[in-house]
């Protein structure tokens, strides 16, 4: 019955597909099978109820099957849209799952027994993600933000919890006035519940920001930013949480049980992370390194539940020292990102099945009064941030947008403080609740939307998302949108990626030196950044050249002269550089032709003293090998 049913909404799907979208049609069909089916094993698992294999294991497999399925229709539908495929596996996991079920009143595939069953994936998943997360925070690039990165981290913070909190305070106090603790006023409630609520709100969901700029294939300033600020984010709101519920909530709890929860996953994960350090040391193989990596992380998520500790601090910090530990983190994380994504699919399944659609209507003002506060304290404080550290008008513009995810490590804490709080605690998980539903549907799309408008994903990926038929046809659509979006004229001839211009692989936001900047400065940018060759400016922002890694090492040999260099002294003042209508072959050509240099900057047509872009070796030979493989 279930293959039959599976088998007849395929067939029904390809006699119908040109007169539906094929992959919609698909969406329709599968999720009316997965109804019926799950309606049938309902049945079946009543009829063999002593069977263990049955009760404990097929029915979870079988459910994660077809989800898996349906994600991957969905995930291609959803492309179509401009959206983001993270969206599309909680949409898969919100229409399976019990809540949505409960309203509609039909069977769910995913029902709360099977979350519960598979919940151990989706955690190995989220600490997977927590210790990708933790490798962005490197030394180095603390090094060459200096207090910048804490600035702006600091900024966005704080005024995310005053938004929050004082705005919590103030209703709860004069409009809801009712105190959820007998020993409290109803001002200390009201400050109790605004203090919690407040530390919640500038938590950020990892998950879905990561999956995001990996989709994209997003690189730049403002993704590495976001990286770095998402991570502090995390780790600050679960650090005040403990301190808050500690002297709010726990006074007569002793110290050392503070100390445990505070210290214990970051000693765990400290020791971890120069296990795999070591141990990966001793490892070529990538399919060795891999099982280092699965058994260290699944260890630590053992020992977070054995202990009571938060995983998120465990796997954190166990990616900060393998980032800075150890000499083969590339080679690691090259590893992981080979046979994660599977995981990360499971993960949004099952968050979006554990969304709590009803929880919108019990939502009420207070919530809507959350989700407003939420959202303008982290606009507000990534702009007054960026723009107090000194980062450019991209990223105080778009920085905030791309904070605005949040789900698990909200869900957690809220999950704790109805534990520990019982009416307070309650209604701040029911304000979580239904707010990570907007929050946690709407951030991968904001997040996606300022990476874009940031300028750091090719024009290229945005268009092959609209095309993902994977064949000759699918190049022929991305030549298609090519036209439509820029206007290419219809005679213009594109056989080959060679014929693509360099304006739809180009990363538009570019760091840049000042021509005023001292040697040392100079220095400091090196050592901390990937690009090999500097863009120059002026002070009126004009390009005048570049500074090659060559010529900063010739100015290292003599230290009197690097006491009075600045950088238009070593500037190169006619550089190789690309305009944007030049062709992906011309660029390869200059490459191939100059073997020493990996990154070329693109200046504007009419005017070459703007620089627009920049244009990586890597992203051009990507594209080759991408759309020629779509051709055969």
């Amino acid at each position: 019955m279930i293959l039959l049913s599976v088998q007849f909404s395929l067939t029904l799907s390809r006699r119908f597909s040109i007169l539906l979208n094929f992959e919609i049609l698909q969406i329709i069909l599968l999720f009316v099978s997965c109804s019926v089916t799950t309606h049938k094993c309902t049945g079946l698992l009543k009829v063999f109820k002593g069977n263990f294999l049955i009760d404990q294991l097929g029915y979870p497999l079988f459910a994660l099957g077809l989800a898996y399925l349906a994600a991957l229709f969905i995930g291609r539908v959803v492309s179509k849209f401009h959206l983001p495929k993270v969206t599309g596996y909680l949409i898969v996991g919100l229409l399976l799952g019990p809540s949505f079920a409960k309203i509609f009143h039909f069977p769910a595939l995913i029902n709360k027994t099977t979350v519960d069953q598979v919940r151990v994936l989706s955690d190995i998943a989220l600490a997977l993600i927590m210790f990708t997360i933790g490798t962005q925070f490197k030394a180095e690039s603390f090094r060459r933000w200096g207090k910048k990165v804490v600035l702006i981290s600091a900024a966005e913070i704080l005024a995310t919890f005053l938004f929050v909190s004082i705005a919590i305070f103030l209703f709860s106090a004069f409009v809801v006035r009712k105190s959820f603790d007998p020993s409290l006023s109803v001002l200390g409630s009201a400050l109790y519940f605004a203090v919690f609520i407040g530390i919640i709100a500038f938590a950020t969901a990892p998950a879905a920001t990561l999956l995001v700029i990996r989709e994209y294939e997003s690189d730049g300033p403002v993704t590495e930013l976001v990286l770095a600020l998402v991570g502090q984010n995390n780790l600050a709101s679960i650090f005040a949480f403990n301190i808050a519920t500690f002297f709010f909530l726990q006074a007569e709890g002793s110290l050392a049980s503070f100390f445990l929860v505070l210290l214990g996953p970051i000693v765990i994960g400290i020791f971890t992370g120069f296990v795999i350090s070591a141990w990966a040391q001793l490892l070529e193989k990538n399919v060795e390194i891999q099982l280092l990596l699965l058994g260290g992380i699944i260890a630590n998520v053992g020992l977070a539940k054995l202990f009571h500790l938060d995983i998120f601090l465990i796997c954190f910090f166990t990616g900060i020292v393998v980032a800075n530990a150890s000499p083969k983190v590339t080679s690691v994380l090259d590893a992981l990102r080979s046979i994660d994504y599977p995981l990360y699919v499971i993960f949004f399944i099952i968050a979006g099945a554990s969304l709590h659609i009803e929880e919108l209507s019990h939502l009420g003002l207070i919530g809507v009064v959350y989700i407003l506060m939420r959202t303008g304290g982290k606009l507000v404080g990534s702009w007054l941030g960026a723009r107090l550290a000194g980062f450019g008008d991209v990223e105080q513009k778009w920085v905030g947008l791309a904070m605005l995810a949040q789900a698990g490590v909200a869900i957690g804490l809220s999950q704790t403080l109805a534990n520990t709080w019982n009416d307070g605690g309650q209604m701040i998980q029911t304000i979580v609740l239904g707010s990570v539903v907007f929050f946690e549907l709407m951030g991968p799309i904001s997040v996606r939307h300022a990476l874009v408008r940031a300028g750091e994903v090719p024009v290229l990926t945005l268009l092959a998302k609209r095309a993902p038929e994977g064949s000759f046809e699918g190049l022929h659509h991305v030549i298609d949108h090519f036209r439509a979006s820029v206007g290419i004229p219809a005679h213009y001839k594109i056989e080959s990626a060679a014929d693509i211009m360099i304006k739809h692989i180009m990363r538009k936001n570019v760091d840049t030196v000042c021509e005023n900047a001292t040697f040392n400065e100079i220095l400091k940018l090196v050592a901390h950044s990937k690009y090999d060759r500097f863009p120059v400016t002026n002070k009126s922002n004009e390009f005048i050249g570049v500074i090659d890694y060559s010529d900063i090492r010739d100015v290292l040999f003599d230290s009197s002269l690097s006491k009075i260099i600045v950088a238009r002294d070593i500037v190169e003042p006619e550089p190789l550089t690309l305009l944007p209508e030049q062709t992906l072959g011309e660029a390869l050509e200059i490459f191939q032709a100059h073997s020493d240099i990996s990154y070329l900057p693109v200046l504007d047509s009419e005017d070459q003293k703007k620089l627009v872009g920049i244009v990586s070796q890597n992203d051009v030979l990507s594209t080759f090998r991408t759309l020629t493989s779509k051709k055969k």
